[in-house]
Order: C-alpha cells, then sequence, then structure tokens
C-alpha cells in the first residue's frame, strides 16, 4: 500500500486539512501540538476499517465528531493498493455518504454500500493487516513490534531473502483449510470435540446402555435366588424368638430377688449415714466449746499489748510537736530571705537593660549622624553630575573621528595638485568653496599664496581673467569621505555640546568623578543601613534620613527616660559590664537562698511525716482497740449461751451414748452388704439385659426377614413384567452401530490431525529458517546507529527479545525506554525493505525518539535517510519538535498550522 494524500474535514479539533505524501522516501509532517497530525492517520484508519460504514453510530465514529459542532466528520484518502490507485471517501452522522473512484487501471466510480464492499474485496485480497499494524510505532507504543509470523507478505520476502520456498503460493490458505478441517474433530490442545466427541459420547453411553441391560437381566436372577433364602430366614425367626422369651422370663425372675437384698441394704446404709452425723455434730459442738475458751484468752492478751503500744506511740507524737514549729518557723524565714533576694536581683537585671537601652540609644543616634551626613554628600555629588554625562566611549570615538579626519585630510593634501598663484601687479583674488561662504583671500602686487588643490579655487583678475582651478575625480571622492567623516565628528561634538574634543574630554572626567562619589556614597549607605528593611535604604537613596530611623532613636530615648530610677540602698552601676557583674551576684545569691529554703523545706517535710505516721499509727491502734473489745464481747456472750443450753458435763455425755449408736449401725449395715454381694446383684442385671437385648434382636431379624421376602416378592413380579431379557437384545444393536460411526469418524479425525501436525512442524521450521534474513537485516541498520558491536536475539515469532552491545545481553524489557524506541524503529525500517514494494506498506512513526540524546538522534537520521534510498520505502515521521529528524538526508517536509 502507498499512501498519496489524506484529507479531513470537521474530525475531532481539526476543521480541515489536507496532507500530501511522496510515493517513497522520508516525509515528515511537522506541526504544533493537537493540531491534528495524529488525528489524520487516525481518521485514515478509520475510514478503511470495514466495520465503520458511513451509516454507522458506534462510540468510534461519535469519537471522531468535533465537541460542540453538530457536523459531520469527512475523511478522504487517495491510495494505491493492489496494483489499484483508489481516491476513496466517507461522511458520518450527518448526510452519510460513501465514494469510490478507481482511477487505475481502468476507472470506476462507485457509491454506498458498493463502494464500501468494493475497498473491503481489495483490502482483504491486497492488504497484509498483520503488516499494516506492526509498521505502525505509536506515541503511546514502547517501540516494540507486534508478533509477525502470521504475515504471508513478509513470510514470502523471508523465503526469497533464505533462498528457499518454504511457503508455496497458497500455501497459508491450505494450511488455514487443514487447521479448519483439524478443529472440527479437536480442539486447539488436542481435545475431540464436534461429531468426533458426540460419536465418542454416544458409544460410551451404548456401552453403558448394555452393561447396565446385562445387569439388570442378572438382577432378576438375583431376585429369585434371595426370595428363597428370606423364606428360609423367616422360619428359623421363629424358632429363635420362642428360645429368646424363655430365657427372658427367668432372667427377670432372679433380677426380684436381687432387688429385695438391694432395698434391705439402702435402708441399713441411711441409718448408719445418720448416726455418723449426729455423732460428728456432737463432736463439732465440744469442739468449738473450746475454741471459744481460748479466743476469749488471746483476745484479752492482744488488747493489752495494743494499748501499751498506743501510748509509746502518744508520748512520741507530743515530744515531735515542737520540733515541727521550730522546722515551720525556719521555712517561713527561708521564704523571706529569698523574696528579698530575687527583689534585688530582679532591680540588677533591669538596671542591665536600662543600660543597654542608652547604649543602643547612643549607637543609634551615632548611626543617625553617619547617615544624614552620608545622604547629604550623595545629594550634593548627584548634583555634581553633567546634565548630559559624557561616557568614555564617546570620548574614544570622538578622538577616532578627529584622529580620521586628520589622516583623510593628510592623504587627501598628499594625493592632490598643488597650486601656486603669485601677483605680478595687480589685484588678484581667491576664493575655495570649501574655506567656507566669503571665505577670500586678496593678493597684491608680489604677493604669492601656495597650497594643496583639495578642492575647487576661484581665482579672479578683476577687470582681467576668472580662472577655476577643479581637482581630478579621485581628489572628489577623498574630499567628500573627509567631509562626511566631519559631519559625523561636528555631530557627536554637537549632541554632547562640546566645542572641541578637549571640551568633551573634561566633561567626561568630571561626569566620571560625580558618578564614581555616588556610586561610593551608595555603598556606604548600604553599609551603614545592612540588615535594615529595604524600605529605609531606599529612602535614604531618595535623599532623606529615614524617618523610621529617627522614630526608632526616638522610641529608645524615651525607653531609657522611662527606665531611669534613683534607688539610694542600690545606686545605678557606672557601665553595662558592671551591671551584669552585679546582676551575676544577685543570681547567686538568690540560688543560695534557694538552697536554704529547700533544705529547710526537706527538715520540716521529714518531720510531718513523722508526725503524720504516727497520727496513723494512733488512729489504727483507736480501730484495733475498738475491734478487739467487740470480738472479746461475743466471744464471751456466745459461750455463756452454749453453757446456758447444755453444760459441759452433759456435753460429754450425750457424745458416749451417740458413739455407741454409730458402732450398732455399723454393724448392720455390714451384714446387709455381705448378703446383697453374695446375691450377685450386678450380674443378674447384667443377663437380665443381655436376655431383654436377644428377645429384641430376635423379633426385630423376624420382622426384617418377613418385610424382606414381601419386598422381594414384589420386585420378582415386577421384573417380570418389564421384560429385561429383550432390553438387552436392543442396547447390544445400539452399541454396535456407535461402534461402526465412532470408527468412521476415527480415521478420518486422525487423517485430519496427522496432516495439520506435519503442516504445523514445516511451518514453524519455516519460521525458524527466515528469522535469519530478518535478524541480518535488522543488525545490519543496528551497527550503523550502535557500531560494530550490536546484535539482537529474535524468536520464531520474528518478535525481538533482547538487544546485545559490546558483548552485554539486556531483555528488550530491561532496556530504556528511548532504546526501545530506537530498536523498534530499526526493526520497522528492516521488515519494510525486506518485503516487495508492491505489496508491503508504509511505515508510520509518531513523534518518537523524544528520549534519544543527540548523537544517538543524528546517527538514527543517517540511517531514516539510507533505509529509503534506492528502495521504495514511504516512511511517514509525525513530530512537533522539526530539529528532531533535522539529520533525516533529503526528507520531505508538510507543515501543518492550527
Amino acid at each position: 500500500m502507498r499512501v498519496h494524500r489524506i484529507t479531513v474535514r470537521d474530525v475531532k479539533g481539526v476543521r480541515e486539512s489536507t496532507v500530501e505524501f511522496p510515493e517513497h522516501g522520508v516525509v515528515v509532517v511537522e506541526g504544533p501540538n493537537e493540531v491534528g497530525k495524529s488525528t489524520v492517520l487516525e481518521a485514515f484508519d478509520k475510514l478503511l476499517d470495514p466495520r465503520l460504514k458511513a451509516s454507522s453510530l458506534s462510540k468510534e465514529v461519535k469519537r471522531l465528531q468535533p465537541v460542540g459542532r453538530d457536523v459531520g466528520p469527512y475523511v478522504e484518502a487517495e491510495f494505491t493498493v493492489g496494483g489499484h490507485r483508489v481516491r476513496y471517501a466517507k461522511r458520518w452522522l450527518r448526510q452519510a455518504t460513501t465514494t469510490l473512484e478507481i482511477l487505475t487501471p481502468v476507472h470506476e466510480q462507485l457509491t454506498g454500500e458498493a463502494a464500501h464492499a468494493r475497498v473491503e474485496r481489495l483490502l482483504n485480497d491486497s492488504l497484509d493487516r498483520t503488516l499494516w499494524g506492526a509498521l505502525r510505532l505509536a506515541q503511546t507504543g514502547d517501540g516494540s513490534l507486534a508478533p509477525l509470523a502470521d504475515s504471508a507478505v513478509l513470510g514470502a520476502a523471508l523465503d526469497a531473502a533464505a533462498g528457499s520456498d518454504l511457503h508455496a503460493e497458497g500455501g497459508e490458505q491450505v494450511l488455514e483449510m487443514v487447521e479448519k478441517e483439524f478443529l472440527a474433530y479437536f480442539t486447539r490442545t488436542g481435545r475431540p470435540t464436534g461429531d468426533y466427541r458426540r460419536a465418542m459420547t454416544d458409544h460410551t453411553e451404548a456401552q453403558h446402555g448394555v452393561t447396565e441391560a446385562h445387569r439388570r437381566l442378572d438382577e432378576a436372577g438375583r431376585l429369585l435366588e434371595r426370595q428363597q433364602s428370606a423364606r428360609e430366614a423367616v422360619e428359623a425367626g421363629a424358632d429363635v424368638v420362642a428360645r429368646a422369651r424363655t430365657d427372658h422370663a427367668a432372667a427377670q425372675a432372679a433380677q426380684v430377688r436381687a432387688e429385695a437384698l438391694a432395698e434391705a441394704h439402702a435402708t441399713a446404709r441411711a441409718l448408719l449415714g445418720q448416726a455418723r452425723e449426729r455423732s460428728r455434730a456432737i463432736v463439732k459442738d465440744r469442739r468449738h466449746r473450746v475454741e471459744l475458751a481460748e479466743q476469749v484468752d488471746r483476745l484479752g492478751e492482744e488488747t493489752d499489748l495494743t494499748e501499751r503500744r498506743r501510748a509509746e506511740d502518744h508520748t512520741a507524737l507530743e515530744q515531735l510537736r515542737p520540733l515541727l514549729e521550730q522546722a515551720e518557723e525556719a521555712v517561713a524565714e527561708a521564704d523571706q530571705a529569698l523574696e528579698r533576694a530575687e527583689d534585688v536581683c530582679d532591680l540588677a537585671r533591669a538596671d542591665v537593660d536600662h543600660l543597654v537601652q542608652v547604649d543602643q540609644a547612643q549607637a543609634l543616634d551615632r548611626l543617625v549622624e553617619r547617615v544624614g551626613s552620608t545622604v547629604a554628600r550623595l545629594v550634593a555629588a548627584r548634583k555634581a553630575v553633567p546634565a548630559r554625562p559624557v561616557g568614555a566611549q564617546e570620548v574614544r570615538r570622538v578622538r577616532e573621528l578627529q584622529h580620521r579626519v586628520e589622516v583623510l585630510t593628510a592623504q587627501h593634501e598628499a594625493a592632490s595638485a598643488r597650486v601656486r598663484v603669485e601677483s605680478l601687479g595687480g589685484h588678484v583674488e581667491m576664493a575655495r568653496p570649501d574655506a567656507g561662504p566669503g571665505a577670500t583671500l586678496s593678493l597684491e602686487a608680489g604677493e604669492i599664496s601656495e597650497g594643496a588643490l583639495t578642492d575647487e579655487v576661484v581665482v579672479t583678475v578683476p577687470g582681467a581673467a576668472r580662472v577655476v582651478l577643479e581637482p581630478e575625480a579621485d581628489g572628489r571622492s577623498r574630499r567628500e569621505e573627509l567631509q562626511r567623516v566631519g559631519e559625523q565628528l561636528a555631530t557627536l561634538l554637537a549632541d554632547a555640546g562640546a566645542a572641541d574634543p578637549q571640551e568633551l574630554a573634561a566633561t567626561a572626567e568630571a561626569t566620571a568623578a560625580a558618578q564614581g562619589a555616588v556610586r561610593d556614597l551608595t555603598r556606604d549607605l548600604e553599609s551603614l543601613l545592612a540588615g535594615r528593611p529595604a524600605g529605609q535604604l531606599r529612602e535614604a537613596l531618595d535623599g532623606a534620613v529615614p524617618a523610621a530611623l529617627r522614630e526608632e532613636l526616638d522610641a529608645l530615648l524615651e525607653q531609657a527616660r522611662a527606665s531611669t530610677r534613683h534607688d539610694d540602698d542600690h545606686p545605678l552601676p557606672a557601665d553595662v559590664p558592671t551591671a551584669r557583674a552585679v546582676a551575676h551576684a544577685a543570681g547567686v545569691d538568690v540560688q543560695s537562698c534557694r538552697e536554704a529554703r529547700r533544705s529547710a523545706v526537706a527538715v520540716h517535710r521529714e518531720r510531718q511525716q513523722g508526725a503524720a505516721l504516727l497520727r496513723a499509727r494512733l488512729d489504727r491502734a483507736d480501730g484495733h482497740l475498738e475491734s478487739l473489745r467487740r470480738q472479746v464481747e461475743r466471744a464471751t456472750s456466745e459461750l455463756a449461751e452454749a453453757r446456758a443450753v447444755m453444760s459441759d458435763g452433759a456435753l460429754d455425755e450425750e457424745q458416749a451414748r451417740r458413739a455407741t449408736l454409730l458402732a450398732q449401725a455399723e454393724v448392720e449395715e455390714a451384714g446387709a452388704r455381705r448378703a446383697l454381694a453374695e446375691a450377685d446383684v450386678e450380674g443378674v442385671r447384667v443377663r437380665l439385659g443381655e436376655a431383654a437385648r436377644r428377645l429384641e434382636e430376635a423379633e426385630e431379624a423376624q420382622e426384617a426377614a418377613t418385610a424382606t421376602l414381601h419386598a422381594l416378592t414384589g420386585q420378582v413380579e415386577m421384573a417380570q413384567s418389564e421384560g429385561r431379557s429383550e432390553l438387552y437384545d436392543l442396547a447390544v444393536v445400539a452399541l454396535e452401530e456407535s461402534e461402526r460411526r465412532l470408527a468412521s469418524l476415527d480415521r478420518r479425525a486422525r487423517a485430519a490431525r496427522h496432516l495439520w501436525r506435519t503442516l504445523t512442524e514445516h511451518r514453524d521450521r519455516a519460521h525458524a529458517t527466515y528469522a535469519l534474513p530478518y535478524t541480518q537485516a535488522l543488525e545490519e541498520l543496528g551497527r550503523r546507529v550502535y557500531g560494530p558491536g550490536f546484535g539482537v536475539t529474535v524468536d520464531d515469532q520474528l518478535v525481538v527479545r533482547s538487544r546485545t552491545l559490546d558483548g552485554a545481553t539486556v531483555p528488550f524489557e530491561e532496556l530504556s525506554g528511548g532504546a526501545k524506541e530506537q530498536l523498534g524503529i530499526l526493526a520497522r525500517l528492516a521488515v519494510a525493505r525486506l518485503v516487495d514494494p508492491t505489496q508491503g506498506v508504509p511505515v508510520v512513526i509518531d513523534d518518537a525518539l523524544g528520549y534519544t540524546d543527540p548523537d544517538r538522534l543524528v546517527q538514527m537520521g543517517a540511517v531514516l535517510g539510507a533505509s529509503t534510498a534506492g528502495a521504495e520505502v514511504q516512511v511517514i515521521l509525525l513530530t512537533c519538535t522539526p530539529d528532531r529528524y533535522a539529520a533525516v538526508p533529503q526528507a520531505q517536509t508538510v507543515r501543518l498550522s492550527a
């Protein structure tokens, strides 16, 4: 394909634009951002898209419409494809139209659906869409080239480059037909599908049907056998049930006898428990009475000890009270001393601040005085600057022109003829126009005038003759140049207001002196006011002492006057160092007073804590004594109440009587326990349970056998009515039919798979073979950019996997963005040079090489030019930076403007 012209109208932000492309070589389409460079090619893609008819209302079409304008996007292109040069146009959304004009080889004109279908057939027959998409590098791309193994055009080109014919004409179509036949029987992963899979499924289901029919036929025979076994089981179960019932009745009689012995033993145990409980209760009462008596004695001793300790703590507290009062007085005295020291310290620090303010006011006063003097001198220096300043450059220029006048005058006089006029007796007049109007020289008899003939000279003899002497032609040009330089000198002197160069030099010296004084005084003011607000410096440079400076001085003087004090006990120090020494000494005194106060506070706090501890101990002792007295009272009362109910002697007699009753109950319980053990109550219970279980199992087995017999009888009757033998015969016939159909399909499927695998292996070997010419072409272009150490690795899908440079191999994905772009452009150029020009497509690179360094950019430009020289390769470069492709030789440029 070759693109000759693209016209877009009302597409996105482009109102109308036409781009003409040369048929081969490099064309650079340049223009600012958003001018529509990428939009032109995007519109061309939409024009060739077979899905986007003129009547389409898809989102892709609507995105072509300009924002805020109700118009129909229009795209027209002239291009050559498959030997046909065509002009094809579409308008969408508004007044939709499709037009096609085939210019060569046979002229045709079509519209509407016919035009759309004709272009679609041309593109399907002649445009390799894989190649068309791969040879374009978009703005958002990383430079990688799409897999090209499926490109028939490139495959044929690589076959030719490899010196073999691995792809016969129409080979891809044959492979597609074989693959289509293969996919009718298998999936791409080799699994059966379609009729082949259904035949397998039908055969499997037929096998299952035969198996199931045979199983059901055998099941009918087994049902008859099981029915006879069930009858025999019912008869045997009746005998087992009768024996189990006899054994169960005997076990129940033994259980009744054992339960009577167990009840007698339980009664004996209950009586024994009552006796033991009563005996334990009387023993507990006796022990409690003894514990009460011991508690009363112990509490009395503890009460006496607590009262003695309380008296000792009370005496210690009384002794501590005067010491605590002394500590409180010491703290009060320390507070007073610290307060006096702090007052003296504050006074000393205020004196330091006051003296510092006085020094600052004096320093600021000196600064104001110096600034005022400098400002006055600056004003005077500015007045001394001439109204028309003259610089050294003007002086040099005037002196150069004066010297030039002198040189030209000397040269003119030396090259001019000499004239000598002598009056022999009469009156002679000489006039020189160059000397100015009225400049006339009169010669009397015997006088002589001699000089160079640099200008016209008129000699007049009144009443006798008038002679005009003119210089030669060269003298006239010298005179004109001398006059021009003289006029320049006069103009410069007039502009400067000087009569001659000496006066101009004097004015320049005065100007330099005055301006130097202004600069020096300006620097003095900048130094004096350094660190102060810029506004104060501007005010001083304007010729006035800054008002803020005077206000600051007045404020400092007012503060100094306000802080003046009179104290006879502490007079004001003479200077700031003395005041600071006094303040330091006062601070040391304050620290000493604070240390003394902390010591007094510590002693006071220690004695307070001792007193608080004694008071707490006294409070705890009072509470403990009260508690002890209540406990003694309760224990004494409880002991008296217990003795009132029963005396100690009566309690001892009751304890002995209950011990005798307990012994008798223990003897009776032991006899009942022996009788129960001899009766083996647990064994009787176990035997009864086993007998009951066997009876239950026998009855359940009898019921189950009866139910099984009934169920089997019903199943036998149902099986006899189903005709299972006939169903088995039908299943065998269906299996034979499915086997025949599967065998037929299996032969065809295996043949298709064998042929597809053979052709695919052949194609893969071809890919591996023709990857070499593509690799060589790419490396040839790459070595022009990177040098002889450049190499690439290309897989069988013609995808660049890595780049080697001077022995270092880096995977493509790990290359920098600039290196990926460069390699992607080289790969596209290599493909474009390999394919047949009549079947190739343009290489389109949209705003690339933005990350390429200047040296590499020059090399890439040379490769772009060399790749298209002598070859019918069409390369379209889109850029908003024209200088980026300045190194491409013989590149044509198309400029798009907004």
